[in-house]
């Protein structure tokens, strides 16, 4: 009799045991997917960003930095020519991927930019 209760208590919550372990699991493991994902989607668009900024000051900036010509018009014009090409290199995936981590891609465009001419 004890026999027949015990297995009628382990044949119920074993199979509701390794039920609640695969959720467990399959949320670790999508949450580890989702971290990776955006993770090699900043790692991506930061490299074409830095890419983009080294592009724009070997064939814009070097070329006028110590002339006249040399000033905050042609800062602007340098800064859109860096985000321009950002822009049409990095995927709408990416993008929509960083716009949801951060809440604004335009803005962590903007200070991406900014950051790798002060690196450079």
């Amino acid at each position: 009799m004890w026999q027949n209760i015990l297995l009628t208590i382990v044949s119920v919550t074993i199979p509701a045991a390794v039920t609640y372990g695969l959720k467990i699991m399959g949320d670790y493991l999508s949450h580890k997917t989702h971290n990776a994902n955006v993770q090699h989607a900043l790692q991506v668009a930061s490299e074409i960003v830095s890419d983009t900024v080294a592009q724009t000051a070997q064939t814009f900036v070097d070329r006028l930095k110590g002339t006249s010509d040399w000033n905050a018009d042609a800062m602007k014009q340098a800064f859109d020519q860096s985000k321009s090409k950002a822009m049409s290199l990095i995927s709408d995936k990416t993008q929509e991927i960083i716009e949801q981590e951060t809440g604004n891609f335009q803005a962590w465009l903007q200070s991406k930019i900014e950051a790798s001419v002060a690196e450079k």
